[in-house]
């Protein structure tokens, strides 16, 4: 089947969780005036699948599915970092064929603990990284900053070194089965690096419940589209730092600080 795509437009969970909720209304009544004139495409992925289940109240999982099913027209996003395809399918049946094993923790925040957060302050300090400096600099030049920092630790230290060292060990190794999965890994990698050195980081309670790793897929996600909007001013400045570097094609808007923006896009879109 040919699934036909338009402006690809790649909503972070907390646009699509206000939007259902109602708090969005200007947005909600763009967005389907430009679908009903079939001229953007708004995917849901595995992300957002695994987002609206992470609540205890199947009545709330029920009406967040039939929601995005709605705003999405069931067009799924599949990527398994080896494959990537486009699918009509409804939330629902992605939501009951992708099955977790249930092990009682949160792998996110069990990877994300494995690193305190004190150790990742004291890491800054030692490194002498900044987070207030750095976060009065711009995405595209965010990097460059952290790079002349570490970067006198040695090049293995510096994003370009960090990358480039990676991909010595996965070609020396065969441990990635092929350039386009290391591509994808390096997107969430460098991400999360960003938290890591202080580049608009989590607050600590967000840091422990392990959202810089949901968001890395997240902005994994966006580098397939033409527009990503988010509500997380964080998510925002660290996805345009990490699209300027590996120079990806999404424009990142935030969904309060960008809304002319937003609007202008869309009110084009719906006069094509």
């Amino acid at each position: 089947m040919q699934i036909e795509l338009n402006y690809i437009i790649y909503l972070d969970w907390n646009v699509i969780v206000d939007l259902e909720s109602g708090k969005l209304s200007w947005l909600e009544k763009k967005i389907f005036e430009a679908k009903s004139r079939k001229s953007i495409s708004i995917p849901f992925s595995g992300e957002h699948r695994k987002e609206a289940s992470n609540i205890k109240s199947k009545e709330e999982i029920n009406r967040r599915l039939t929601y995005i099913a709605e705003l999405s027209s069931n067009l799924y996003f599949f990527n398994n970092l080896q494959s990537i395809e486009y699918k009509i399918e409804t939330p629902r049946s992605v939501y009951n064929t992708i099955s977790e094993v249930d092990l009682g923790i949160n792998p996110d925040k069990f990877i994300s603990n494995l690193i305190p957060f004190e150790a990742l302050k004291n890491t800054r300090n030692l490194l002498t990284l900044d987070p207030t400096r750095l976060n009065n600099i711009s995405p595209e030049k965010a990097i460059g900053e952290i790079d002349k920092i570490i970067g006198s630790y040695g090049e293995d230290f510096s994003f370009a070194g960090l990358i480039k060292k990676g991909i010595e060990i996965a070609e020396q190794n065969a441990v990635l089965p092929n350039k386009y999965y290391f591509e994808q890994i390096i997107i969430i990698a460098v991400f999360s690096l960003l938290d890591l050195f202080g580049f608009w980081s989590d607050k600590k309670e967000t840091y422990e419940r392990g959202s810089h790793l949901v968001d890395s897929r997240h902005a994994l996600n966006g580098t397939f589209a033409d527009l990503v909007i988010s509500a997380d001013w964080r998510f925002c400045m660290r996805s345009k730092a990490v699209y300027s570097l590996l120079k990806r094609k999404p424009k990142v808007l935030h969904l309060k600080t960008d809304v002319n923006e937003i609007v202008k896009i869309l009110d084009k879109l719906n006069l094509a």
